[in-house]
Parts: C-alpha cells; sequence; structure tokens
C-alpha cells in the first residue's frame, strides 16, 4: 500500500489550517497528517486530534528570513518523514492539492508521477474571488461550488509532491537542477485570494509584521480587479495547455528552471515582484464543482 504524508506549517491562522486538515484529511487519512507549529507564543483553536505535530522555534517577522527558517524545519521534516513514507505533500496551509476529477486517477496514482525527477510540478492557480458574482465564503458548501474563477501565473505552478528530499529556492516554488515538468493530472488550487473580505482581514494583521511583507503581497489584491475587469476569460484547461508549454520551454527544449509566460498567449497581467507579469485569467471546469 502506497504511504503518503501531507506537511505544512501554520501561525495564527485558524481557517486556512481547518480548511488544510478537512481537505488532506480526506485525501491521504489524518493520521496522515503533520502540522509544524510556527512559535509557542499562541496556541492553536483549531482541533488537532490525531495529527502530528511539531514546534518551530526562532519565529523573526521578517518574511525572508522566516522563510528560509521554515524551509530548513521543512526539509529536515521531508527528509524524516520519508524514512516511512513513500511521498510527501508539502504545502502551505492555503494551498490543496487533488487529481483531476475528470480522471480515475487517486492521490497515490498522481504521486507515482514523481518517480522520475523526485518530484513533479503541479498545474497551479490561485482561486479568486469575482466580486461581481460571488458572495462572502461560507461552509455550507464546497469551495468549488462558491469559487468559479482564478488566476494561473508561474509561482503557483510549482512542486509540491516530493519521492525524495529535494533543493528549493525560497519560497519553494522551484526544486533546483530538475526539469519543470508540470503534471496535466495533479491540480493546486491557492486560497490567499479565495474571498476579498477575508483576505484583507488577513493582511491587515500580517502587514504589521514590516514593510517588506506588504509590498510582496499587493499583487494577491490585484487579482480581485484582474478578473472583475476582464472580457475575455479562458477556459481553464485551455490556458494550462498554453501555460504548460511556455513553462516547461526553453528554446524548444526542457531546462532546469521556469520560464515565464509570453504576450503570445497569456490574456491578463499583474504586477508582480516589481513588473507587469503575464498570468491566464481563467473560469474553471464544471467537473471540479463541489470539491473542497
Amino acid at each position: 500500500m502506497t504511504r503518503i504524508a501531507a506537511l505544512t506549517h501554520v501561525r495564527e491562522d485558524a481557517f486556512f489550517t481547518d480548511i488544510w486538515i478537512r481537505h488532506y484529511s480526506g485525501l491521504v487519512g489524518r493520521e496522515n497528517l503533520h502540522i509544524m507549529l510556527d512559535g509557542t507564543d499562541w496556541t492553536p483553536t483549531v482541533d488537532l486530534s490525531g495529527i502530528s505535530t511539531s514546534i518551530m522555534t526562532g519565529f523573526k517577522g521578517d518574511q525572508n528570513k522566516d522563510d528560509r527558517r521554515v524551509m530548513k524545519f521543512e526539509d529536515r521534516m521531508v527528509e524524516k518523514l520519508l524514512e516511512t513514507y513513500d511521498y510527501v505533500i508539502r504545502t502551505d496551509a492555503d494551498e490543496l492539492v487533488m487529481p483531476d476529477p475528470g480522471t480515475n486517477l487517486t492521490i497515490a496514482d498522481v504521486a507515482r508521477e514523481s518517480d522520475e525527477f523526485g518530484t513533479r510540478y503541479v498545474s497551479g492557480l490561485d482561486l479568486v474571488q469575482n466580486m461581481t458574482c460571488e458572495g462572502p465564503l461560507t461552509n455550507t458548501q464546497p469551495i468549488l461550488s462558491q469559487r468559479r474563477y482564478g488566476v494561473i501565473s508561474k509561482w503557483y505552478m510549482k512542486p509540491m509532491i516530493f519521492s525524495r528530499l529535494l533543493p528549493l529556492n525560497q519560497g519553494s516554488h522551484i526544486a533546483r537542477g530538475v526539469p519543470p515538468i508540470v503534471s496535466e493530472n495533479i491540480f493546486m488550487f491557492h486560497l490567499t485570494a479565495v474571498d476579498k473580505a477575508l483576505t484583507e482581514k488577513r493582511y491587515a494583521w500580517r502587514h504589521g509584521i514590516n514593510d517588506d511583507f506588504q509590498k510582496h503581497q499587493v499583487h494577491h489584491f490585484a487579482k480581485f480587479d484582474a478578473i472583475e475587469q476582464c472580457e475575455n476569460l479562458m477556459d481553464m484547461d485551455e490556458a494550462f495547455r498554453y501555460a504548460r508549454e511556455e513553462f516547461q520551454d526553453r528554446n524548444g527544449r526542457i531546462g532546469n528552471r521556469p520560464q515565464n509566460f509570453s504576450d503570445r498567449t497569456a490574456n491578463g497581467k499583474i504586477w508582480i515582484n516589481g513588473e507587469d507579469r503575464n498570468v491566464y485569467l481563467v473560469e474553471i471546469p464544471k467537473r471540479f464543482e463541489g470539491f473542497l
């Protein structure tokens, strides 16, 4: 039997932690969830019974320093987990991985795609509330019954399922020395922009950490306007076909670093890390409705 662990880290983020636990409990089993709690100066309010937890120390309140610190803790945990598990799903608390519901593939089936190079990049997108037609998120329906729109950027097509420990860049968006081959069968929905009021509330608290963090998160708020104002939303499947090809391609071959999207196929731009970046603004197919 294939053994799969799901790993994340959290700091005072009960809303997304609860969603993460419910989702991955259904995907790999609650007994295979591992949560790293960042610091001892706060108390989790979600039910952690039956879940393996550990404590990370050294919280700085500086995004760059804390990213590097968390990566070191997570690297050690992934290495340890792979002694007893076949695969580890390594995510932030607002990132939900799933097989394409249009196939009969299980999470074990898609995890095996990581055997060749140690990981496989996921087809990831930001799930974004469309303020013209979608109301506040509730817990009475699955998320993908309430949200039908998203933004595909290169930042969330990232390595997330591992069969061995690999060196990652800061933020875990790139696996160094590994071809950035993107799976057609593994999808990831990033929830940071799933509800505008929640996003504003979340970052009002987190912006107090430092100015660099605030500047880094500006692009998350730009996604709401981009989706609301877009007049030519693309079908998600069509957009991912373009995105995977451009993401992987370097002069006609697959290199070891992801590539940016081009003006030729992308239907939108968002200000990310100091410059306009091409993105795909998409509508999510009906087959995903009822999930998450």
